[in-house]
Parts: structure tokens; sequence; C-alpha cells
């Protein structure tokens, strides 16, 4: 190892590595920013470099990673016993990335990468490049650009990592004993995830695709008719009709007042959420724009670009436009989020692999921005939104993605899957990889994008939400839905609303309604969660291994995930199971969620996993505040408080209100109420509220249950209370 180096201290458990090879000189980080304050060095951190030039990371003088020989361009050596979690979304790939080479590219219903990984060795890593990059843990990578890759070969206890066009190769070590420690570095470096509006915790409704304005309002009006929860209904493609693909104007004849349309789903207290895609057809006024300021990214062959003409996302001539047709034709009209489809971005096929065929974009040469679209894109959106107006919080959903993306407002889908259990199976894991990737929000489609349709499905359901096999996966599913960061319901071949399950009093139609008021129940739990997320650069959706690292039955368990800080949630993948056996991680006993019953932690336990719901336990020392369910955020009512307190330990928990929307939260415009349950002396105490006091309701009463007994209602008026239980 004895090209030029070069190491700097970024924060007291934060070291930057950089090693030239071709250059002297570094490239500016597309996604990094590295902090400016200044920081006192610790003692617990350090880095050192030896004579051999290679560096050594170590905590507490205890050497957990250290640089080793490789025949390409970056080696590491690890510990024997070390999970390593994260690289993004590896669908085929088990949630422990130990003997897997990852490829770091987007490939729709695939891969999503990301390059930043986690370890149980008290370590975390940060590759600072958007090249093409290929990562083998246990196992030599390789050289080719390609989607999948696997060896047979071992090298046992080293990673082993190939970048694409890498002159300079910069990567950030990040030190911690916990992975929770390394996700808040990885956050540090790349960016807080802001909050989004309260409406986007709630449930989305989509549809490959709604078809007309008639039909947008009739399927808005079902949902609140029968009392079923919705807050945001999506808008799929094919709204500008004759005019060309994606044109980002709406086709009259369809959708003859789109603005009364979305004036009417806000009367409703509901939202839309729009797609649109990164490409535009020939013929449409926007692509004449973009090819006027070289926004294009040309296909050497033409009959490659399927979709319309891709935009470059860094040019900033096409930024503008793109959002120039967004918000005169959309967001004036009062579309609320984003879906931005196909950002790998697609060609003839849906990954990034085919941008290396394409003219340069702004920048230079696609390889070296390869992965860099869905991110581009994202930050684009977010930026010129957040100029319009900092009234309505930015919401992204996006089928690709990159390091950097959650500090836009943008979370990432899964993908065109198809439906079977055991591509079920692999969302779990999917999910939660991106968490352990340090992005805090994800979804799937509820139940797979496609279900029957025999070109793409091997075993297709046969009718679709009418076939009894399906209506079983499509609500197991749905239950995961209602426990993952986002709650959204897509796909094609077959309705998926919940009425064509069957009508009210049926098995499969009671279960998902029963998930989705349980969503709406726990609000308050999970908006205050999100902002702990934002503030704290907390984890919504918690693998195992990142709260009980030192249980080694945890490593590679994905059915089981901590939902918040205090929820432990089973997720039932197998057809006709009605039983399940969930493993409780030792150092906390843990709580039945449905019967109160306590089980000691260390153990796997046999439950009940009826259709109506899964198993979800609650960790000993919690306290979770509920709220009735209701058909949307905005019309919950928080006056009327539900605390559930857990005992066994110590607890403590913030009670978080703000205005729904706009950004004044980051400027402390919100409102808290800190709760304290004494374990010892069997006390409650719920202090006087801090923060913004218009916020604060005087006449809040709050029903309060130890271990989900009721004990009392009490009135709250904002004077600091004990109350023994």
């Amino acid at each position: 190892m004895n090209q030029k180096h070069e190491m700097k201290q970024i924060a007291p458990n934060i070291f930057k590595i950089t090693r030239f090879y071709q250059t002297a000189q570094a490239r500016e980080s597309l996604f990094v920013k590295e902090p400016a304050a200044s920081f006192e060095p610790s003692a617990e951190y350090a880095c050192h470099c030896d004579a051999q030039g290679r560096y050594h990371f170590l905590i507490n003088q205890k050497e957990v990673l250290c640089e080793c020989d490789s025949v390409y361009t970056q080696g590491f050596a690890i510990g024997e016993a070390d999970g390593i979690y994260g690289l993004g979304i590896h669908q085929k790939k088990a949630l422990n990335r130990r003997n897997t080479v990852c490829q770091m590219l987007q490939v729709n219903g695939m891969t999503t990468a990301v390059p930043f990984f986690v370890s149980t060795g008290g370590y975390a890593v940060l590759f600072d490049t958007c090249a093409f990059m290929s990562i083998g843990i246990d196992k030599p990578c390789t050289t080719e650009r390609q989607d999948t890759y696997d060896t047979d070969e071992t090298t046992p206890n080293e990673i082993h990592v190939f970048a694409d066009d890498a002159d300079t190769f910069t990567y950030y070590v990040i030190l911690g004993e916990s992975i929770a420690e390394q996700v808040a570095g990885y956050r540090t470096l790349t960016g807080k995830a802001p909050m989004y509006p309260k409406w986007a915790y709630g449930f989305f409704q989509s549809r490959e695709h709604y078809k007309t304005q008639e039909e947008v309002l009739a399927i808005a009006h079902e949902f609140r008719n029968r009392q079923i929860p919705l807050d945001c209904i999506v808008q799929d493609w094919n709204y500008w009709g004759d005019l060309g693909w994606n044109a980002v104007e709406w086709d009259t004849k369809k959708y003859p007042d789109p603005k009364a349309m979305i004036d009417e789903i806000h009367k409703m207290d509901a939202k839309l959420m729009i797609s649109v895609w990164p490409s535009f057809g020939p013929q449409t006024n926007i692509c004449k724009a973009l090819e006027q300021a070289d926004g294009i990214l040309e296909k050497s062959n033409r009959e490659e670009e399927n979709w319309g003409r891709v935009h470059d996302p860094l040019n900033p001539k096409a930024s503008d436009i793109v959002w120039d047709y967004m918000n005169r034709n959309l967001f004036s009209l009062g579309v609320d989020a984003w879906w931005l489809d196909s950002t790998e971005p697609s060609f003839q096929i849906d990954s990034s692999l085919a941008l290396l065929d394409c003219s340069d974009c702004y920048l230079g040469k696609n390889s070296r921005y390869l992965n860099h679209y869905a991110m581009a894109t994202s930050r684009n959106i977010y930026k010129h939104q957040r100029n319009e107006t900092d009234e309505k919080r930015v919401y992204i959903l996006t089928r690709s993605g990159y390091a950097g993306q959650q500090a836009y407002g943008a979370s990432t889908w899964t993908g065109d899957i198809r439906a079977s259990w055991e591509v079920f199976r692999r969302q779990l894991s999917s999910l939660l990889s991106f968490s352990l990737s340090g992005i805090p929000y994800s979804t799937t489609d509820i139940g797979a994008f496609f279900v029957s349709h025999p070109a793409f499905m091997e075993h297709p359901y046969e009718g679709g939400n009418e076939n009894e096999e399906y209506r079983e996966l499509y609500t197991r599913w749905f239950w995961f839905g209602a426990f993952s960061p986002l709650f959204r319901s897509h796909g094609t071949d077959t309705p998926r609303e919940m009425w064509f399950f069957g009508e009210p009093g049926s098995e499969y139609y009671e279960s998902q309604l029963a998930a989705s008021r349980l969503r709406y129940a726990l609000m308050p739990y999970i908006y205050a969660s999100a902002f702990d997320v934002y503030k704290n650069d907390s984890t919504l959706m918690r693998p195992l291994v990142m709260e009980f690292g030192t249980d080694e039955r945890v490593k590679d368990i994905s059915d089981t995930y901590l939902f918040g800080r205090s929820l432990l949630v089973h997720i039932v993948t197998e057809p006709n199971r009605r039983t399940a056996e969930v493993y409780l991680p030792s150092g906390a006993d843990w709580f039945d969620f449905y019967t109160g019953k306590r089980y000691e932690g260390g153990q796997a336990v046999t439950v009940d996993a009826p259709i109506a719901h899964i198993p979800v336990f609650v960790k000993c020392g919690s306290i979770v505040p509920m709220a009735e369910p209701a058909q949307c955020t905005a019309q919950q009512d928080e006056t009327h408080l539900k605390l559930y307190v857990y005992s066994g330990a110590d607890a403590k928990v913030m009670y978080y209100q703000d205005e729904n929307d706009s950004y004044r939260y980051e400027n402390g415009d919100y409102m808290q109420i800190p709760m304290s349950w004494n374990d010892a002396e069997h006390r409650l105490t719920i202090e006087s509220p801090c923060g913004k006091p218009a916020l604060f309701d005087s006449n809040k009463t709050i029903e309060l249950y130890l271990n989900n007994e009721y004990q009392k209602t009490i009135s709250y008026c904002g004077d600091r209370l004990e109350i023994l239980l």
C-alpha cells in the first residue's frame, strides 16, 4: 500500500482516509457534508498508520478494523465474529452480508445501492463515490460492471472493494460500539432526515393506475364512506393521456378540472401524490425545452429510449425546467407529494448500467456518477420545493436511491416485485437493510407489483384479489406494511383496495381493517418516533441487531424487528401458519401486546398468529402513547390520550406535537411532554409541557394502563403530575 494517502479526523469517532492513485487531488463529494464544527479529540477513538501505509482503527486501544493488502481498490481485515450489514437493498442476499458479494448498482426490483455498511465489531465504513463498486465480504469481488456476481472463492475475514473510476478513493470510518452510534455517524456526514408531514405516516392507497378524475374521487369517497383510514391517494402514470409520455401536464379529457379534484380530496382531509418520471416523450413541451438546454442524456441507439428521453439531473438548467413544469402544472394546483418513478434511470433495461452508453452528464463521464441519479433528482425537487414554500414539507418516493437521500425527504420502495411468499420474505431483510444503511424511510408494494400476469409470474395467482391464496399473502403483507416506516399499497393486475378482498365481516377485510386502525391508534408513538429520527438520528424500523448486538442469536434474524424503540414485531411469512415461534432478545423482558403476558428475554416462544393479527410484544420499561384510531391523521383527536406503561425497568418517553406540516419545527416550533416511569416505586411522572405553548391543549384527558390493565383516567392541564400505579 505504497501510493500517496492521507488521514483527516472529522469528528471524535470519524476518520477520513483518501488514497491517491492517479491524481494528487481529491474530488468534491456529491453527498458527504463534513461537519464544520470544531471538536475535542477523544482518547476512546484512535487511528494510526503503520510502516506499510496501512491504517488501523481502535476503540479504547483495542483494534477493531484495519486495512489489508488487496489486488482491488481497497481491502480490510475484519473480526471473525463481526456481523456486517447495510450496503443498501440486495433482495436475494441475507441480512448479514458475511460471505457475499454486493454490486453497487441500481436495478429495479433487485438492488438499491448505498455505499455504507455497519458492523457488530464497533466500526462502519462510508465510501465516498457514486461509481460502480463491487464489495466482497469473505469473498473476492469483481472488476466487471455487472448486475450480479458471486464466486465460490473465499477470503475469510476480509473485505475487498473494487471501485470504478478511482483516480482517488476516499472512505470514512465511523467508530462506535453500537450500530445505532454508527448510523448516527453516517447522518453526521450525509445529513439529518427531515420530518415528513404527519399525513405521510398514515396510509397510502395506490394502483397501476387510476384512469380518470372520476375514478380517483370515487375511490377516495369509498374510503371515507366505509370509514377505512386513508391519508393519501396516489395518481400513477398516464394522467397526461395523449399529450405524450410524462408530459407533466393533465389530459383534460380524463381530468377535466384537476384543481377541483385536488380541492375535493383536500376537503376529505386526504392528500394526493403523483407520479413523475425522469424521461419525457419526444413530442412533449418539456422534452423540447430540455433538448434546447442540452439537458438530455442521449442514448447512442435512440431505440433504447423506451420511456422517452431521460433528463440530466446534474444539469442545473434541466433541473429548473423539470421543476418549472411540476410547479406550474402540479404543485401550484395543490399536489402534495412526489412519486419519482424509474430513477435508475430506466431505458431498455432497468439498471443504472444503461447510463454507460449515454452522452456525458453535465459534470462529466457517467461512469463517475453511475449511482447518483435518484439522489440528484430527489435533491433537485426538495430544494426547489423548499425555495417555493416552507409551509409544506417535502415527501418523495423514488424507485432507486443512494447515500444522503434522507437529507432531501426521499424514501425508496423495493421496485416492481412479483407476488410470492419467498419475495415477501425478501422484503423484510430489504427494508431492514435499508435502515442499517442509514436511510430511515422505505416501503414496498403491499402484495407485490405483479400478481397474475403470466409473462412476469412463474406461478401467477389467477383471479388476483379473488384468489384465496393471494388474499392470505396480501393480508400478511398488509400487516407488514402497517409496521413499516411507510404504509403503502400498490400494484398492477388486480385492485388493492380493501373491499376487493371481502366485505365487512369477512376475515381478510377485518384483518386489514384492524391493521390499519392499529397503525392510526399508534400514531402518537409513530410521530414521536419520527421526531426522534430527525432530532437524535434514530431509526424507526430497527433490526434486532441494532439494539441487542451482544445477543448472538439476533445477528441473522429478519422476520422479527423493533418498530420504534419499544415495540417488537414478528411478521408471518409462510402460508397457512396460525402460530409463530418468536425469539425475544436477551437483555429485556417482553409483554405480549394483546394479552399483557410477560415473557423472559433470551428465549423463543410460540404464540398465536391468526389471520386477524400478527405477534407484537412490548419491551419492559416502556411507555407507549396511543389515541383512538381515526379516518386520517388530520381527524385524529389527541386531546384524549392512552398511556400504556410496561413495568420491569425505568422508562422515559417524550410525547410530541407540532403543526403537522411546515418546517417551523426546525426552529423549535413544537411541543413535548416528558413522561417517565420509576419502576421501583411504580410511579408515573408527567411533566409540564415544554416548547411552543400554543400547541398545548389544556383540556387533555389521559387513560392510564399498566401492563395492559386499565388503571384510571386523569385530567392533565399542564401541571406536573405524579401518579402511583
